[in-house]
């Protein structure tokens, strides 16, 4: 398992530097950018040292994928952009969140609001596929959306797209929230692609007085047998600092033999 950071890239010389095995960037931002500001923030990358293996951020909060005001046309053509520009860079992931996007409409049923979200990630699947990418779904507490809010929800939603394409990510922090069990990895388990981690309610990084809650996540993915990537994605005002002592904490945890 990979130890990665969500970062902006004006920080991946910091994450390189740390230790890390990638960095998770926005990929909305990246998006956004002009040939020019691309290729330059491309070359800002390549000189700092670490891979991107990871995008989070897939969409803008203005892009909406529900109701009346969800525009096929434009999502399609920002999708092959954005996700054109994530293989570019070496990406392998992308992480569907986008909580506004995705927020249901006055008006409509969350039935229909799950079976467009199905029909929006399918048409993302298929152009991720042509790339070599991986959409991963990330369910996100209710504070933030009002669709796809667990583990559980999301993992029913990869197997009802029926895409190779589209997987799951569990989000530690949003877990916390929902009061969701790290139980409910074993049934997600053939699932899953992605993880985040962060701790308390806070949004804090990982650091030692947070050993025994990350004993318990890293502990489930082990027992599920999971090998995909693990992203530091926590709010600090010390980025340098916390990243550090974050990976130091999960390295720690990762090989030790008494995690499970």
């Amino acid at each position: 398992m990979e130890i990665g950071i969500c970062a902006g890239i004006d920080q991946a010389s910091y994450a390189a530097k740390a230790g890390y095995d990638y960095i998770e960037l926005p990929l909305c931002t990246l998006a956004a950018l002009s040939e020019k500001e691309f290729s330059v923030a491309r070359k800002t990358i390549e000189r700092a040292g670490i891979p991107c293996r990871a995008f989070n951020l897939l969409l803008p909060g203005e892009m909406k994928i529900l109701g009346q005001k969800a525009d096929r046309k434009q999502l399609k053509e920002y999708a092959e952009n954005a996700l054109k520009r994530a293989a570019d860079i070496g990406g392998t992931v992308v992480v569907f969140g986008s909580g506004g996007a995705r927020r249901i409409p006055d008006g409509m049923s969350r039935d229909e609001a799950w079976r467009q979200m199905e029909e929006v990630c399918r048409m993302f699947g298929a152009i991720a596929g042509e790339y070599g990418l991986k959409i991963v779904l990330e369910p996100l507490n209710h504070g933030e959306t009002d669709l796809l809010n667990t583990v559980a929800e999301g993992a029913e939603m990869v197997r009802e797209v029926g895409d190779k394409s589209v997987r799951l990510l569990a989000d530690y922090y949003h877990m916390q929230i929902e009061m969701e069990s790290v139980d409910v990895l074993i049934d997600a388990a053939p699932c899953l692609e992605h993880c985040h981690i962060a701790c308390g309610a806070d949004r804090r990084f990982p650091s030692g007085k947070d050993e025994e809650l990350c004993r318990k996540f890293l502990g489930a993915l082990r027992e599920v047998g999971y090998r995909g990537y693990l992203s530091v994605e926590g709010v600090t005002s010390r980025f340098e600092k916390d990243a550090v002592e974050s990976l130091n904490v999960l390295k720690r945890l990762k090989e030790s033999e008494e995690l499970v």
